[in-house]
Protein backbone atom coordinates (compact mmCIF):
# COMPACT_ATOMS: atom_id res chain seq x y z
CA UNK A 1 0.00 0.00 0.00
CA UNK A 2 2.17 2.45 1.15
CA UNK A 3 4.54 1.59 -2.65
CA UNK A 4 1.12 2.31 -4.68
CA UNK A 5 0.97 5.90 -2.31
CA UNK A 6 4.94 6.51 -3.25
CA UNK A 7 4.18 6.11 -6.76
CA UNK A 8 1.02 7.76 -6.89
CA UNK A 9 2.66 10.80 -5.08
CA UNK A 10 5.62 10.77 -7.43
CA UNK A 11 3.24 10.91 -10.92
CA UNK A 12 1.53 13.66 -9.08
CA UNK A 13 4.47 15.70 -8.14
CA UNK A 14 5.50 15.02 -12.08
CA UNK A 15 2.63 16.31 -13.14
CA UNK A 16 2.42 19.51 -11.33
CA UNK A 17 6.03 20.75 -11.49
CA UNK A 18 6.20 19.56 -15.38
CA UNK A 19 3.52 18.68 -17.02
CA UNK A 20 0.83 21.17 -15.86
CA UNK A 21 3.82 23.90 -16.61
CA UNK A 22 4.05 22.72 -19.93
CA UNK A 23 0.30 23.06 -20.39
CA UNK A 24 -0.09 26.70 -19.62
CA UNK A 25 3.17 27.89 -21.17
CA UNK A 26 1.49 25.88 -24.47
CA UNK A 27 -1.64 27.02 -24.04
CA UNK A 28 -0.76 31.20 -23.63
CA UNK A 29 2.10 30.30 -26.50
CA UNK A 30 -0.93 29.29 -29.01
CA UNK A 31 -3.29 32.25 -27.35
CA UNK A 32 -0.20 35.32 -28.33
CA UNK A 33 0.81 33.34 -31.70
CA UNK A 34 -3.13 33.58 -32.85
CA UNK A 35 -3.22 37.27 -31.75
CA UNK A 36 0.10 37.70 -33.15
CA UNK A 37 -1.43 36.15 -36.83
CA UNK A 38 -5.31 38.26 -36.35
CA UNK A 39 -3.10 41.24 -35.78
CA UNK A 40 -1.27 40.69 -39.39
CA UNK A 41 -3.38 39.35 -41.28
CA UNK A 42 -7.40 37.99 -39.62
CA UNK A 43 -8.09 36.49 -43.41
CA UNK A 44 -5.47 34.55 -42.83
CA UNK A 45 -6.01 33.87 -39.29
CA UNK A 46 -9.67 32.39 -40.68
CA UNK A 47 -8.05 30.37 -42.78
CA UNK A 48 -5.15 28.58 -40.88
CA UNK A 49 -7.69 27.82 -37.94
CA UNK A 50 -10.12 26.13 -40.10
CA UNK A 51 -7.95 24.67 -43.12
CA UNK A 52 -5.44 22.85 -40.41
CA UNK A 53 -7.79 20.82 -38.43
CA UNK A 54 -9.71 19.96 -41.67
CA UNK A 55 -6.37 18.70 -43.22
CA UNK A 56 -5.90 16.74 -40.28
CA UNK A 57 -9.48 15.27 -40.29
CA UNK A 58 -8.71 14.28 -43.60
CA UNK A 59 -5.64 12.83 -43.65
CA UNK A 60 -6.25 10.58 -40.52
CA UNK A 61 -9.94 9.43 -42.82
CA UNK A 62 -7.88 8.32 -45.91
CA UNK A 63 -5.23 6.58 -43.99
CA UNK A 64 -7.32 4.40 -41.74
CA UNK A 65 -7.52 1.72 -44.19
CA UNK A 66 -3.82 1.90 -44.63
CA UNK A 67 -3.72 1.30 -40.47
CA UNK A 68 -5.58 -0.97 -40.33
CA UNK A 69 -4.55 -3.22 -43.11
CA UNK A 70 -0.74 -2.73 -41.54
CA UNK A 71 -1.85 -3.64 -38.05
CA UNK A 72 -3.31 -6.95 -40.04
CA UNK A 73 -0.22 -7.55 -41.89
CA UNK A 74 1.37 -7.52 -38.43
CA UNK A 75 -0.74 -9.85 -36.77
CA UNK A 76 -0.07 -12.45 -39.71
CA UNK A 77 3.74 -11.68 -39.55
CA UNK A 78 3.72 -12.58 -35.71
CA UNK A 79 1.83 -15.66 -36.93
CA UNK A 80 4.61 -16.60 -39.63
CA UNK A 81 6.98 -15.82 -36.76
CA UNK A 82 5.73 -17.62 -34.33
CA UNK A 83 5.21 -20.93 -35.87
CA UNK A 84 8.49 -20.30 -37.16
CA UNK A 85 10.08 -19.97 -33.78
CA UNK A 86 7.74 -23.13 -32.46
CA UNK A 87 9.23 -25.35 -35.48
CA UNK A 88 13.17 -24.59 -34.31
CA UNK A 89 13.00 -24.72 -30.92
CA UNK A 90 11.13 -27.97 -30.64
CA UNK A 91 12.87 -29.27 -33.43
CA UNK A 92 13.93 -32.23 -31.60
CA UNK A 93 9.83 -32.79 -30.98
CA UNK A 94 9.44 -32.43 -34.87
CA UNK A 95 11.93 -35.41 -36.02
CA UNK A 96 10.96 -37.49 -33.05
CA UNK A 97 7.32 -37.76 -33.77
CA UNK A 98 7.84 -37.16 -37.69
CA UNK A 99 6.03 -33.49 -37.64
CA UNK A 100 8.48 -31.89 -40.20
CA UNK A 101 6.03 -32.02 -43.08
CA UNK A 102 2.68 -30.99 -41.11
CA UNK A 103 5.00 -27.69 -39.86
CA UNK A 104 6.14 -27.16 -43.24
CA UNK A 105 2.44 -27.15 -44.57
CA UNK A 106 1.10 -24.91 -41.71
CA UNK A 107 4.47 -22.79 -42.25
CA UNK A 108 3.48 -22.39 -45.77
CA UNK A 109 -0.03 -21.71 -45.61
CA UNK A 110 0.47 -18.49 -43.25
CA UNK A 111 3.15 -17.74 -45.45
CA UNK A 112 0.76 -17.48 -48.18
CA UNK A 113 -1.62 -15.71 -45.65
CA UNK A 114 0.67 -12.79 -44.71
CA UNK A 115 1.60 -11.91 -48.85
Amino acid sequence: MLSVLNADMAKLKTLLSDNLKDFFYHSIRFVFALAYIISINWMLALVSTILTPAIFILISRLTQPVTKRSEEMQDEIGQVNSLAQDSLSGAMVVKSFNLAGILDERFHQANLKSA
